[in-house]
């Protein structure tokens, strides 16, 4: 009965299998038991990412608007962007299709907590959900048309959502596990404090780890590991390697 460390790389898994999902994938482990009269749990004791998930994707990367004579429509690039840099990708699109990107322009107000609009030159701006996949909720507008300058009339969601991280492992016991009600298999959970493109790591690993129950006894042939948001949609890293320690070991007597 021993305390077992688990030290896993997407970026050696990779090398076995390149179409691996660094976000969420299944890793083979060879003669790793866990006796079954004893009970067993399992934490998370170090890891590393990168913050590399898209807030603009191919399903709200459409924006629609009226140029005085026709309305158009243009694509933003995926990417995870700022309010400035999303209004600076508006004004390069709207440029390229031969009109005048600066009466068009974003801006964070942080007095209001909300995005202004200001519009020029009898330009206007189509959220209007039936006619674009667009973005308007990560600069807090509703699906509305609007023709003259204004503040946002909801609570900008820049991030999409996306405000705390949860890594998975299937072994993790669902049981005493919720979220909301809704139960979970989640082994660790953050919020990020550093910005886009950065390494998002524990440092000299998880303070304090917390020792969940494992789900399963005997033989483990296999587990998997998924990086999500804390409503369970899976997070795409889009190809950037994760690491994991992991440390299984039998349950201590209360």
């Amino acid at each position: 009965m021993t305390t077992k460390l688990l030290n896993i790389s997407t970026a050696d898994l990779k090398k076995s299998n390149p179409l691996l999902k660094t976000h969420d994938f299944s890793i083979q482990i060879d003669n790793l038991y866990l006796e079954p009269k004893y009970d067993w749990e399992i934490a998370l004791y170090n890891f590393s990412m990168y913050y590399t998930w898209f807030n603009i994707t191919n399903l709200n990367n459409q924006f629609r608007y009226w140029n005085g004579s026709v309305f158009k429509t243009l694509s933003i690039a995926s990417g995870n962007y700022g309010v400035s840099d999303l209004n600076s990708a508006i004004k390069t699109g709207v440029n390229a299709l031969g009109d005048t990107g600066d009466n068009i322009e974003f801006t964070s107000n942080f007095s209001t907590l909300k995005v202004d609009l200001i519009l020029l030159n009898s330009y206007q701006v189509d959220f209007r959900d039936v006619n674009s996949n667009n973005f308007r909720t990560l600069f807090g507008f509703s699906s509305n048309l609007f023709t003259s300058s204004q503040a946002g009339d909801l609570s900008p969601d820049i991030t999409n959502g996306i405000d705390s991280v949860a890594i998975a492992c299937s072994l993790v016991s669902s049981n005493d596990n919720y979220i909301n009600n809704k139960s979970n298999n989640f082994i660790y959970s953050f919020v990020p404090n550093t910005g886009v493109g950065s390494n998002l790591n524990a440092g000299a690993g998880v303070a304090n780890p917390l020792y969940l129950p494992i789900s399963v006894k005997g033989s483990v042939g296999s587990f998997d590991i998924s990086v999500r948001a804390t409503d369970g949609s899976l997070l795409d890293l889009n190809g950037e390697n994760t690491s994991y320690t992991l440390v299984i070991r039998p349950k201590k007597n209360d």
